[in-house]
């Protein structure tokens, strides 16, 4: 299984998968009729967040990652994930090593935290793993995501810290002036890849994979 950025030809693969997910309406807290438009305008970003995507060797993506700032203005330094697995190939550790190169991504552009806003309690698997991963519940939110089966449930809000960095040095926001996230990563960080059985591809240098996309809509626009 390969983990690389995602590329903009990768959409059809991962909305697959991410349709039906979003349509059983368990996990997340997105409409249930959310669109494929949609669904890719809040998945696909440019730094200082970043999109995977899990590729089995037959060329199948079976699961993404997504990393963008928490909130906007002076919440900005701190990061927020989102993950979805395709169903049929859950427990193949596909999640905790999205999870893992994230985290790494989100080290590498300077956010100091990472913040979990909406984790459904009902999610044990998803709760386990971010605990796992150095994550705590800092509240739970009660009877906070309407669940289509279990009624109303908690909805926690996990955090874990990634640098020892106060927000006042976060070098994330330079990343939003400069291309400098091009060099991506410390050699420290990349020592720690791949997990096993799993490779792991750095970001494409040159252009960026949505600079054609966006290239068409100012020309629409001009």
């Amino acid at each position: 299984m390969l983990i690389r950025d995602a590329a903009a030809g990768d959409w059809p693969g991962i909305w697959a998968f991410m349709s039906r997910i979003v349509a059983a309406g368990d996990t997340f807290c997105w409409d249930t009729g959310t669109t494929s438009e949609q669904a890719r305008a809040m998945w696909l970003h440019e730094p200082p967040g970043a999109t995977l995507v899990a590729v089995d060797a037959d060329g199948t993506i079976v699961g993404t990652g997504e990393l963008h700032p928490n909130q906007g203005g002076g919440g900005a330094h701190i990061a927020n994930a989102g993950f979805m697995v395709s169903p049929e190939h859950g427990r193949r550790g596909i999640g905790r090593a999205l999870a893992e190169r994230i985290l790494d991504r989100a080290r590498a552009y300077g956010y100091p935290a990472m913040q979990f806003n909406a984790v459904v309690a009902t999610n044990t698997g998803a709760v386990a793993l971010w605990r796992s991963l150095g994550f705590e519940v800092l509240a739970t939110v009660p009877d906070g995501f309407r669940h289509p089966t279990e009624g109303y449930v908690g909805l926690h809000i996990m955090y874990r810290k990634l640098l020892s960095n106060t927000p006042g040095t976060c070098a994330c926001d330079k990343f939003r002036k400069s291309q400098g996230h091009r060099a991506y990563r410390s050699p420290d960080i990349a020592s720690s890849w791949p997990a096993e059985g799993i490779d792991v591809a750095p970001p494409q240098e040159g252009p960026s994979r949505f600079d054609e996309r966006q290239s068409r809509v100012r020309t629409a626009e001009s």
